[in-house]
């Protein structure tokens, strides 16, 4: 094992106006608050797996200190703040410029291994082992996105921190991707692929070889599992986009219902910390509203 102190499952929220989806429009607090939601959901459901491993948040953007301090205190996470500022590619698309903010793990090099977490993510079980020599960086699970091209998928990933690999990102998302043709679906000497135009296209070409881990370290509602997998998997990768589907497999395996519980367990411990944020929001500075002009 990676001794606890060099190990550790790091989030990461990234609430900047310039780099919110279309969803939020300029409202930077709403993505926050939606994200923090997301990321202690999935903290909770870490302890109650009985994961040990030490949580880290890498929070950039928009923060909240009463937040942070409760996440301190109560599950024991510890907020990065050293960090490298976040670089966007000219060629992200607006819908996945947040997403780059998550390569910036590659520069954490005081930890030997880094578990990276989507906050849309929910465990089942354990993820301690994979602080284990067993499991090699980089690993994450593999998938079809559009058949029969498959992929790396990035909801969890294991990696090894380190300078040159950070260096290397930052030049892939510095390349030119002049010579895409979303027509001709040409990007031979492109890092973007037509239809991923975020952090993946950076993934994909950040390593020759990556250890390739069960799919269900990152199952989807919709993941064809039978009803004796679905008691085998360890992270369901939950997109609000896909929780109306599913398969017959999790519905039969009684998924749903663990959802529930877990989502109570959440409401139960986490009321103090919405507290807290409502008091510190009704206490910030409102913007000055513009006046009307009402003369004909």
């Amino acid at each position: 094992m990676v001794p606890s102190s060099k190990a550790v499952i790091v989030f990461v929220i990234d609430a900047n106006r310039s780099r919110l989806r279309f969803f939020y429009g300029s409202n930077a607090p709403k993505l926050y608050h939606s994200q923090l939601s997301l990321a202690v959901r999935s903290m909770v459901s870490l302890r109650a797996s009985g994961t040990t491993l030490p949580i880290a948040l890498l929070a950039s953007g928009l923060r909240s200190a009463a937040a942070e301090r409760w996440l301190t205190d109560a599950l024991g996470v510890r907020i990065i703040d050293q960090a490298p500022p976040v670089e966007t590619p000219a060629w992200g698309s607006k819908w996945a410029k947040g997403s780059f903010a998550k390569l910036r793990v590659l520069a954490l090099t005081e930890f030997e291994r880094v578990v990276l977490l989507d906050t849309d993510t929910v465990a089942f079980a354990s993820l301690d082992h994979l602080a284990s020599t067993a499991v090699t960086p980089p690993a994450a699970t593999f998938g079809w996105k559009c058949y029969p091209r498959r992929e790396l998928r990035v909801a969890l990933m294991v990696l090894r921190p380190n300078e040159a690999d950070w260096g290397r990102a930052r030049e892939l998302m510095q390349r030119n991707s002049a010579s895409v043709n979303v027509h001709t679906l040409s990007h031979s000497a492109s890092v973007a692929i037509y239809d991923d135009l975020g952090e993946g296209s950076v993934w994909r070409h950040l390593y020759s070889r990556v250890y390739e881990l069960p799919a269900g370290y990152a199952a989807l509602r919709c993941s064809d599992f039978s009803v004796e997998e679905w008691p085998r998997v360890r992270v369901l990768h939950d997109p609000n986009l896909l929780r109306k589907a599913s398969r017959s497999g999790w519905r039969d395996a009684g998924m749903a219902e663990r959802l529930k519980e877990l989502d109570a367990l959440v409401a139960n411990k986490t009321s103090a910390l919405w507290a807290l944020l409502k008091a510190e929001d009704a206490a910030a500075p409102k913007p000055a509203r513009k006046r009307r002009n009402t003369r004909l």
